[in-house]
């Protein structure tokens, strides 16, 4: 017992100059010299805001994603996975990516942000989003070439024909 006899003495106030050099002061200023609570005076707000300063985030009440794959974005801003290529925006280019397949989905994370999301492609199949290259797809130009003495007679109009 922490109050009968001599040990109890030197153990009791020792051990609350551990605690309240551990942050505990204000456990230790609202209890008397027993131990037993004491009624205070203090506006709940004050105490809330004072106990805020020392209590850590509460974690997401969400599951976080378990990663199928690991995989690191190569220099075409695309992962593979499933003999299948997707693409992510650019500023991860070189950084590993977490990929998750929900439903049908695959789900592209960095760091538990969400990076990209793709519907499933087939092996050998792209999915790419315009949105990751910073402007839609181009057809190829081709140079024209003619070949025969009608095609470079054609040509020779001008760019109107």
């Amino acid at each position: 017992m922490a109050g009968s006899g001599p040990l109890g003495a030197t153990l009791v106030p020792s051990l609350l100059a551990a605690v309240r050099g551990r942050s505990g002061a204000l456990v230790c200023a609202r209890t008397d010299s027993r131990g037993e609570p004491v009624e205070i005076a203090a506006v709940p707000v004050v105490c809330l805001a004072t106990e805020r300063s020392v209590l850590w985030p509460q974690p997401s009440l969400r599951p976080a994603i378990a990663p199928t794959a690991t995989r690191k974005v190569d220099r075409l801003r695309t992962v593979r996975y499933t003999s299948a290529r997707y693409s992510v925006p650019g500023a991860y280019i070189g950084k590993r990516v977490d990929l998750a397949a929900l439903g049908g989905e695959l789900v592209i994370t960095h760091r538990a942000n969400g990076v990209a999301r793709h519907r499933i492609a087939g092996p050998g199949e792209l999915s790419l989003d315009d949105a990751h290259y910073g402007c839609p797809a181009h057809a190829p130009v081709r140079a024209i070439r003619p070949r025969s003495a009608a095609e470079l007679a054609f040509c020779g109009l001008g760019p109107l024909a």
